[in-house]
Parts: structure tokens; C-alpha cells; sequence
């Protein structure tokens, strides 16, 4: 009804920790490439909390995981830096 769109990520650690998020975001996009763009945002904000967070318990830092997306557009626009944040 209010045209938001869900998004969310889920990071799995090889010690078998699960980090996760749902929620519908804060604002309405005009396309589907916004949406899976803001998601994949959200998720790179959250993944770099839990490496600072990796960091402050291990003592060092660790590569950055992966973050997939199921949008070509969206990826397009991601690894070119087309939308600069």
C-alpha cells in the first residue's frame, strides 16, 4: 500500500555467526534498480560495522565479504560509481 520496498542482507561468518536484517526501507524508489541499489547500500553500511566490530574483539582486520546482488543495474551502477554516496 505505501509502495515501500523490503530489503535486506544476511552475513555468515566461517565461525558460523549470522548477522541479519530485514525492514521495509525509508523511502518509496521509482525503480527496481533504486531499491536493490539502497539495499545493497545498507548492506555495505552493516558490513563494515561488523568488520570494525571483528576488528575491536580480533585485533585485526579482515578482508570485506562479498555482497551479491540479483540486479545487473544495480551492479552496473555499483562497481562503475556512477551514484556517488
Amino acid at each position: 500500500m505505501d509502495r515501500k520496498s523490503p530489503g535486506g542482507h544476511v552475513f555468515v561468518t566461517n565461525d558460523g555467526y549470522i548477522a541479519w536484517q530485514s525492514r521495509k526501507q525509508s523511502v518509496i524508489p521509482m525503480a527496481t534498480l533504486e531499491a536493490e541499489f539502497i539495499t545493497c547500500l545498507g548492506a555495505s553500511g552493516a558490513a563494515k560495522w561488523l568488520l570494525e566490530l571483528q576488528k575491536d574483539i580480533h585485533g585485526k582486520d579482515l578482508p570485506p565479504p562479498p555482497i551479491n546482488c540479483d540486479n545487473q543495474g544495480a551492479l552496473t551502477v555499483i562497481t562503475m560509481g556512477i551514484i556517488k554516496v
